[in-house]
Order: C-alpha cells, then structure tokens, then sequence
C-alpha cells in the first residue's frame, strides 16, 4: 500500500495538473459514472493530502472534494505533454516492468494519449495531460462534514507543516500496546505504513514488540 509520502506526491502532481484549467472526467469502467459526471468541466482548486488519502477539491457545489483512498491495489497513472513534468505513475503496479513513480511518461510533439483500459474508474482529462485512477479502495465525492469525519479519525501527519510531535507523543506514553502496532495506527499518527514503521524503528534502535508507554520522550519525538 502507497504511504504517506507517496499521496503527498501525488498532491504535487495535481497541483501541476490544476495549473492546465478545466478537468474534463469520465469513468470508463462506469463504478464511478456519477461522480465523474459532477467533476466533468470543472478545476481543481486544491489538491492536498492527509496519511493516505488524497483530496482534490474542485469549483463546484457540495460535494465538492475528491476523496481517493489507493489501498492495496490502488494507483494513478499519468500521461503528459511535451514540457509537463509528472510521474508515470504512482500506486501499486498496473504493468510488468513498470516501476511504481519515478519514471515520466512524455510526449513529443502532439499530445495523443492512449485510451483508458477496461479497469479506470476515473480518467481526469487536461489540455495536455491525463490522469488515470484504477483499484481504488475508496473514490467518493464528499462535502465538508464528509472530510471532517475522515480527518477525526486520524492523527497528525508529520509531512504537513502545521504538525507537531506532541499529540502523538501524549497518546503513545498512554497507551500500553507495541510500539510498533501505534506507528502503524492511523489513529496515532497518519501516513506510515509496515515500510516506513520497519524502518524508523530500526533506525531509532526500538525494538517494535516494546510498550510505547515505556519509549522514552525524546526517541518517540
């Protein structure tokens, strides 16, 4: 499952894409017909991303926030025009061979995109680049309560710049799981995955089976 830093990358991308104007949406595999028919012409006012899950907000009325969840299979692909730097792709692997974000697919010349295959449950289309969204394990249109009840049930995420350590630091010297269970609960802190617990904690010297309660102020920090 793509962590944290990975739906933060994404943001960056959609806030290249959003520069290009009005999105045009579809939903070739039809799951998501509906909610690409209300994004269908209109901008991307705000990507950003919380842990993992990204939020486009667009310039329509309520339900206006694109909220994208990858899970386990989930993953964006992009297509882009010559001059427009985005990742091929982001997510879990879609091809054999195709590595999973660094490369960068790039036309020369006319922009001809390929068509979406059988699997796209959204497909946000600019002047010159594509946005291609497949397995997702959520992909909903949410109004603002919608996306406050998501952020309640989540922690601090350390890649956003308002955040701090201390409330995740207050919770894990309360509670007396594994050190490792309370990196990987979303609840305590957002974003990490088994990746990124296994090693931070290696890192620190922590032994993921100890009592978080037990971590000392200053290895949580």
């Amino acid at each position: 499952m793509p962590e944290g830093h990975s739906i933060h990358r994404l943001a960056i991308a959609f806030t290249e894409l959003a520069k290009l104007g009005i999105a045009r949406a579809s939903s070739p595999q039809g799951r998501f017909a509906e909610g690409a028919a209300a994004l269908d012409n209109a901008r991307i006012t705000r990507p950003w991303a919380w842990g993992k899950h990204l939020f486009l907000d667009f310039d329509i009325p309520q339900p206006a926030t694109l909220h994208v969840h990858l899970g386990l299979y989930g993953s964006w692909k992009f297509q882009a025009g010559e001059g427009i730097a985005l990742p091929g792709h982001i997510g879990a692997p879609r091809m054999p061979g195709e590595h999973p974000g660094d490369t960068y697919k790039q036309f020369s010349g006319q922009f001809q995109p390929a068509p979406p295959g059988e699997n796209v449950r959204l497909r946000l289309e600019f002047s010159r680049a594509i946005a291609d969204l497949s397995g997702p394990n959520q992909c909903e249109l949410l109004d603002k309560a919608g996306v406050k009840k998501i952020l309640a049930r989540l922690g601090p995420d350390p890649l956003v710049d308002s955040c701090t350590a201390e409330d995740f630091i207050a919770r894990a010297r309360k509670t007396s799981r594994r050190i490792g269970e309370v990196v990987m609960d979303q609840s305590f802190i957002a974003g990490p995955g088994n990746i990124y617990r296994a090693e931070c904690l290696f890192r620190c010297g922590i032994n993921p089976n100890r009592q978080a309660a037990k971590v000392s102020v200053k290895r949580l920090r």
